[in-house]
């Protein structure tokens, strides 16, 4: 049965009350307004006699119902859904390997298949959200199947190798290498020294300086050419390649196994084997020969292979030295050198600790890079980085993060007319200024500058005058400063500066007697410039210089060093801000601000009192109790060490075998009861057994005192009952006393259990003191459970425990 569904309004009626109002109108006759109280809309309600008359005139006899045209209307779906978005980078992926694809392809395809119609610049902002950019090709051309298989076979035998293995057929790896020297005349000299440097920091406006100039895109070739086997020099010559007879002589002469000998090769006899590229002169019948009678077998890298020869990363660290040490005769002033001087100075840079260092490098480098050609199946591998695939991916998503934070950085929408883009943005940066200064610039509203090495009182009263007689030359529209002491003992100021507009400076224009400051990037607790809420930022800064920190310093009067026009409502400056109450909290939690400080702060906040208050007092009270622990410990450890004072307690042999007892497994342990008049050190003498025993103070109360809660079996190694005035006390809580090996004791049960808590106290030896005033004494020997000695051991005191 077919299911026919129309699009129509809520307040519309269905299909049934459509064909029922042409019913009651042409066949009963009957007026519109009963009509009405015998219709409901979609919604349940009675209509409009207006919408009864205008389904009355569209109803279609031949369809049965109304029709309408709300299917027709609207526009295409348009939303980037999940589905759409993953067809998009699909789609993508599959035809930039076929052809060009570009953002109006995928527009066709997405609609000729999902029939979604987006615009051109909406894939692209999805393309670019999932990090696809609009770029040049990074990847070299690619191997031919050939060449392919033979990069592979090559880094396979390689890896087949063993280190030593490898050591022994690596006895030089050679290569040649033009070095152009720098020409004679000044500006040939300088536009060569630039060659290659393509890029620099510079305004937009300072494209025509010609004191920028120099970049020259032609490096100038002088006849001098070096090939380095290995890492040693064979020879110097003058023509670009060497012919066959010219190689021949050089390796009939002994240079080449000079330079293998060089090396410390594992045969220094030979025979010998050299890792080279595919050049002619090298496989003719002639070199052949020769390199047969000095003991020497060519190991040839696959072609177009430069990733497969180590030598080729030295010659990239040989000429960026060249030319660091070119450019350092540029600036010094020093005539271009000659061409005895040049091979000089290469010479000396192959023979230093650095190069060989590097050679070494490049060398122990082969095996890595033979396992990237591999797991790449051949691909080239790229030489300067090692052809780390990790390292690859690590770098493009550093790029990435830095070009998503400069999008996010730029302010939303067109600049202000006349205004330049630093003026209309609110954010606070460091950059830097031009090649020939390197320092920080200030390009912000607000900067937190920091004085180190100030020395007493006077020279901060001449830095607040300082200050004070540069507000016009600054811009300072609010300002606040204060003195602090570092842990070293010394002295630095904290200066807080906002601007009456963005200004553009160095920190020169902020020198103090010679004091340069730092610049922080921060304006409270490590938190950045809020672009949305800067203001706010900048205030939180202000705060944090005028809080009473830890450390700042005092003047005469015991008044902090501070000075400004910007406080808080509190305060009496000529201008105030509100502060929340997060701010002194952050300040305090990362100890910058003292519990008394703070606790005053919430309070002239008035912001989130109580639970902030709450916090503050855990915390102190927490850190109080650890300090009475310290001081505790330290004062039980002067007066023990004292023997004037404390002499150490006799042996007694029933309370040491007591503790022996509790070395071996037993269902349950004895206590041990300590028995002696006042004052007689029965506390002491147990204290004596243990190292860290929990003393608690029973007296006269029939329950377990509430110190017991900071019981705990890693810390406490023993319990000690003190000062019991009556035995009735042990004998009611004798299942607390010996602990079940196999259950927790409860303490403080009530009947709500709302006070309750659990200590587990198998095998924990419990000591109790009693005087001989003590009450029911007789428990001893008519107590059920105190009466028999396997529960309890007694040590009777008749006179003061001394040595």
């Amino acid at each position: 049965m077919p299911v026919i569904s129309e699009v129509v309004h809520p307040l519309s009626l269905n299909f049934e009350n459509q064909r029922k109002v042409i019913l009651l109108r042409d066949v009963k006759k009957q007026s519109w307004d009963d009509v009405r109280k015998q219709v409901r809309n979609l919604k349940g309600k009675k209509p409009t006699v207006k919408l009864l008359r205008r389904v009355y005139k569209n109803f279609s006899k031949k369809k049965g119902r109304v029709v309408y045209k709300y299917k027709k209307c609207g526009r295409k779906p348009w939303k980037v859904t999940k589905g759409v978005e993953s067809f998009l980078l699909r789609r993508l992926k599959a035809l930039r390997c076929e052809s060009i694809c570009t953002t109006t392809v995928l527009q066709r395809e997405l609609v000729n298949e999902k029939g979604v119609d987006l615009e051109a610049s909406t894939i692209r902002k999805v393309l670019t959200r999932n990090g696809y950019f609009w770029l040049t090709r990074a990847q070299k051309r690619k191997y031919s199947p050939d060449v392919t298989a033979q990069r592979l076979a090559f880094a396979k035998a390689v890896l087949r190798m063993s280190k030593a293995q490898l050591r022994e057929r690596l006895s030089l790896s050679l290569d040649g290498v033009v070095l152009s020297m720098a020409p004679k005349d000044p500006l040939e000299r300088q536009n060569w020294c630039a060659h290659g440097d393509t890029h620099m920091w510079r305004k937009r406006c300072e494209a025509a300086s010609p004191d920028l100039a120099g970049n020259d895109a032609y490096g100038k070739q002088v006849p001098l050419c070096i090939s380095e086997g290995g890492f040693a020099t064979v020879v110097f010559h003058k023509s670009k390649k060497l012919c066959t007879v010219e190689w021949a002589d050089i390796v009939n002469g002994g240079k080449l196994t000079n330079a293998i000998r060089s090396l410390s090769p594992t045969k220094p006899r030979g025979p010998w084997w050299v890792l080279c590229d595919n050049e002619t002169f090298l496989r003719t019948q002639v070199s052949q020969a020769a390199h047969k009678a000095q003991g020497i077998s060519l190991w040839s890298v696959p072609p177009r292979s430069p990733d497969l020869n180590p030598v080729e990363k030295f010659w990239a660290w040989l000429r960026r030295t060249l030319r660091q040490k070119d450019w350092a005769d540029l600036r010094a002033g020093r005539k271009a050198l000659d061409k005895k001087a040049y091979q000089a100075r290469v010479r000396s840079t192959c023979r230093t600790k650095r190069a060989q260092a590097v050679a070494a490098s490049c060398a122990g480098g082969l095996r890595k890079v033979c396992k990237e050609v591999v797991a790449k199946k051949g691909a080239m591998v790229h030489p300067d980085k090692g052809g780390k695939l990790v390292d690859s991916q690590r770098l493009l998503a550093a790029r990435q993060l830095w070009e998503d934070a400069l999008r996010a950085a730029s302010a939303n929408g067109r600049p202000v007319s006349g205004k330049s883009s630093a003026t209309s943005s609110s954010q606070f940066s460091l950059s830097w200024a031009a090649e020939s200064r390197r320092e920080f610039r200030i390009q912000s509203e607000a900067a937190l500058l920091t004085y180190q090495g100030f020395n007493g009182l006077d020279h901060w009263r001449r830095f607040v005058s300082f200050v004070g007689s540069s507000f016009k030359r600054w811009r300072v529209k609010h300002w606040c400063a204060t003195l602090e002491t570092n842990t070293d003992g010394t002295d630095h100021a904290h200066l807080m500066l906002q601007f009456t507009q963005v200004v553009d400076r160095t920190t020169r224009s902020f020198m103090f007697e010679g004091l340069r400051p730092n610049v922080a990037t921060t304006d409270l607790g490590g938190e950045g410039f809020c672009k949305k809420r800067m203001q706010q930022s900048i205030t939180r800064g202000m705060f944090y210089v005028w809080a009473n920190k830890v450390g700042t310093q005092l003047d005469e009067t015991g008044a902090q060093c501070l000075a400004g026009n910007y406080g808080p409502v509190w305060s009496t400056e000529p201008f105030r801000y509100q502060v929340l109450g997060a701010w002194p909290e952050k300040l305090w939690k990362q100890r910058k601000l003292s519990h008394e400080v703070c606790r005053n702060y919430l309070f002239l906040t008035r912001d989130g009192v109580c639970f902030r208050k709450r916090n503050l007092e855990a915390a102190r009270e927490h850190e109080l109790g650890l300090a009475e622990d310290a001081e505790i410990e330290a004062t039980t450890k002067r007066l023990r060490s004292n023997p004037s004072l404390y002499k150490a307690f006799p042996q007694v042999p029933v309370a040491s075998q007591w503790l022996e007892s509790f070395k071996k497994d037993s269902l349950r342990y004895a206590i041990l009861v300590v028995m002696g008049p006042s004052f007689s050190g029965k506390t002491e003498w147990a204290s004596s057994l243990f190292k860290n025993p929990l003393e608690l103070k029973v007296g006269t109360l029939p329950h377990f005192p509430d110190k017991m809660r900071l019981f705990d079996r890693n810390k406490h190694d023993a319990i000690i009952l003190d000062d019991i005035r009556d035995m009735a006390f042990l004998g009611d809580h004798q299942e607390k006393l010996q602990g079940k090996y196999n259950a927790k004791v409860e303490f403080a049960s009530t009947l709500g259990g709302t006070c309750a808590y659990s200590k587990y106290l198998f095998q924990v030896p419990i000591v109790a003191t009693v005087n001989f005033s003590t009450k029911n004494l007789d428990f001893l020997e008519t107590h059920d459970w105190l009466k028999h000695a396997s529960n309890r051991v007694v040590v009777n005191i008749s006179g003061p425990f001394t040595a």
